[in-house]
């Protein structure tokens, strides 16, 4: 019989956290005051363009590009005003929106 180790309060409140979060993206994008959270659809080879799930197409600076350049479909990402913010790695890249 595999007998279940009880949950503490911090890893519930995590995974509800989580599954919150899931149910957002799945929805679509999910907007806070921070921005709009969506994910990668597509990156150029070169990290200057990147596609995301809720249609829109981003322009990142020369710079950004050596992030962005490694960010792979499905990674989450919070659309801001100047810029895309890589939620699972903190990054924190310039971006001019193309379309969207």
């Amino acid at each position: 019989m595999n007998a279940r180790k009880p949950q503490s309060e911090e890893s519930t409140t995590l995974a509800l956290a989580l599954l919150s979060s899931a149910k957002r993206l799945m929805a679509g994008s999910a907007s806070t005051s921070e921005g709009k959270e969506t994910f990668v659809t597509h990156v150029s080879s070169d990290g200057s363009i990147v596609k995301l799930a809720d249609g829109s197409i981003y322009e990142v600076d020369a710079i950004g590009q050596l992030k962005t350049m490694l960010w792979l479909p499905t990674h989450r990402v919070l659309r801001q005003s100047d810029g895309l913010l890589h939620l699972g790695k903190g990054q924190k890249v310039k971006a001019s929106p193309i379309k969207g």
